[in-house]
């Protein structure tokens, strides 16, 4: 990513030096000058510098071919040391591991383990594995055969570790395909005393002196030609251009049509520019001009317009439906129906009365959202966010208004969804993650029950910071969608394999921080056991017992768990 960043801000700053070269050239010339200078420097320049430049892939991503001489040779050093790992596992003293290769989905892999003990020729194994049906991930135990390890660890705990000479060999081969090694990956290493790896000097520092040389070379141009009387005239020519045609997109902004150029959603079709150009007039008012405000919502509240209300907007839906102004245009106008004070639900609520709008449903909801997001936290922002969802309930389960009976899923309901869906929780990558998975789900989860699963299963410590509350949240969810019970440890099991492969990437503070966040939904010994693991790693030892603890009170057959008490009071007395 900074690769990419460096080449495009200097491939940007460079069109100006060679433009002055062009120009000189080709005797002032703009046009010509001008496609010369683009050619050069957004073309030729990038294409290579990125071809030299070349991104090496991070070594944990790398397919390794267990045939490969390197890794046989290091295969061959931990069979040949095997003795002194079972010393090692008898003694008690080590958390051991072991490499082996292992069928999965009929396809034999090289896997990890933790190792427990010796029995007959074989090694006592938990490792994770496929359940029978190939579908969800489960820890088994097996013996494997010592003929079948082909690598070992023994950690203490000082952070030491003997064996893992399969991590040279990867690392030999990595050097050997793509150069040296990165300077995080050296030190891990380092705690490997049994390998002799020796790493090569770091070359992305030769990177950093073809950067200089581009940017020294751009610049001295720069500070020849600016000089030069014509080439600053040309230069002045060229700005002057810029800034005639910025003025002539903001005056095109400004009279509305730039939201009918909307690229969030993707629309820019010309049939776009022709709405703008017949300049739709709804009772007066342009629909293009972005002037329809809350004010004056409140207006024709408080003088009772609700005929004008519903008017207004049923002929919003229908130009929509037309295509005659932009998704993002509609919606930004329906987002302006939710006000910011709960005097105004009578008033809405003798709209909905009247005339039994759906707008006026959406107006009460959306105003019981704003209040909510602008409460921020406590007893009274959930009371509002309840009345909220209950609205929303209430606009889904209408049939009688003509935007409701239809309920076009490509405009209102997602509408809606989206309404909830703005509430102060979660964030962006857990909201895609739900969205995804309700969506998947969607046919066995009824349309009133499904915004409320949304809204609570998206609930984080940023609502208030309030623990207690969140998981209160997350209970009333489980409840409130038991008919999927599938939907109560979902979120859970996600928040626990991104614990898992930051672990395994040793951001042990980051992992721990996460699996906390797969614990407000629900406690199973794997997520309990990773917490407890990255408090290790942390040096948190006591916090780590307690943590082994619950999950012995869970499961007192836990061998792992057990191991690990014992071994960290040992440490702390």
């Amino acid at each position: 990513m900074i690769r990419l960043l460096i080449v495009a801000i200097v491939s940007l700053l460079a069109f100006f030096p060679c433009f002055m070269v062009a120009s000189r050239i080709f005797s002032g010339d703009n046009d010509v000058a001008v496609l010369v200078a683009l050619f050069l420097a957004w073309g030729l320049l990038p294409f290579w510098w990125l071809r030299r430049w070349q991104a090496k892939p991070r070594i944990e991503e790398l397919v390794i071919d267990e045939n490969d001489p390197l890794m046989i040779k290091q295969i061959a050093r931990a069979q040949n040391e095997l003795k002194r790992f079972i010393d090692g596992l008898n003694s008690h003293r080590f958390e051991a591991s072991i490499r082996f290769k292992y069928a999965i989905s009929g396809e034999e892999m090289t896997i990890w383990g933790v190792a427990h003990g010796i029995e007959d020729e074989s090694v006592i194994t938990s490792f994770e594995d496929l359940d029978d049906n190939g579908e969800d991930i489960i820890m088994r135990r097996r013996a494997i055969p010592l003929r079948r390890v082909v690598d070992w660890m023994l950690s203490d705990s000082q952070g030491n570790v003997q064996g893992g000479y399969s991590m040279q060999g990867v690392a030999e081969i990595y050097q050997r395909d793509h150069g040296a090694l990165a300077a995080k990956d050296v030190k891990e290493l380092a705690v490997f005393s049994d390998l002799d790896f020796q790493p090569l000097p770091e070359s992305h520092k030769q990177q950093w002196w073809w950067l200089t040389a581009v940017v020294s070379v751009l610049v001295l141009v720069m500070l020849l030609l600016v000089r030069d009387p014509s080439v600053n005239n040309e230069l002045s020519t060229l700005g002057d251009d810029f800034v005639h045609m910025s003025e002539e997109v903001v005056t095109f902004c400004a009279s509305g049509s730039c939201d009918d150029f909307d690229y969030r959603f993707g629309y820019s079709q010309p049939a776009r520019y022709e709405a703008w150009q017949d300049r739709i007039l709804i009772d007066g008012r342009d629909a293009h001009d972005n002037q329809w405000s809350q004010s004056d919502i409140i207006n024709l509240l408080q003088q009772q317009e609700f005929t004008q209300l519903d008017k207004y907007f049923a002929q919003l839906h229908g130009l929509y439906q037309q295509q005659r102004i932009s998704e993002y245009h509609y919606r930004k106008i329906l987002w302006r129906l939710g006000l910011d004070n709960e005097s105004y639900i009578p008033l809405l609520t003798q709209w909905q009365a009247a005339t039994e709008s759906s707008y006026a449903d959406l107006a009460i909801a959306r105003t019981w959202q704003t209040i909510a997001w602008q409460v921020r936290g406590g007893d009274y922002a959930k009371n509002t966010s309840n009345e909220a969802i209950a609205d929303f309930r209430t606009l889904m389960q209408r049939s009688k208004a003509p935007a409701v009976s239809a309920l076009d899923k490509q405009s209102d309901l997602p509408l809606i969804y989206e309404t909830l869906f703005s509430l102060p929780f979660g964030d962006k990558s857990e909201r895609e993650n739900i969205k995804t998975w309700l969506q998947q789900m969607e046919q066995n989860v009824p349309a009133a029950y499904y915004p409320r699963a949304r809204l609570l299963f998206l609930n984080s410590p940023k609502w208030g910071g309030d623990y207690e509350t969140i998981r209160e949240q997350a209970i009333a969810a489980q409840s409130y969608v038991k008919q999927n019970p599938q939907l109560r440890s979902l979120l859970g099991f996600e928040w626990y394999y991104r614990a898992q492969s930051l672990s395994r990437r040793g951001f042990h503070r980051q992992a721990l921080t996460t699996i906390d966040k797969a614990l407000f939904h629900g406690e199973y010994t794997d997520w309990l056991k990773r917490r407890g693991f990255d408090q290790m790693k942390l040096g948190q030892n006591q916090a780590a017992v307690a943590t082994f603890e619950r999950v012995l009170a869970i499961d007192a057959t836990d061998d792992y768990a057990l191991r690990q008490v014992q071994r960290l009071t040992a440490g702390i007395n």
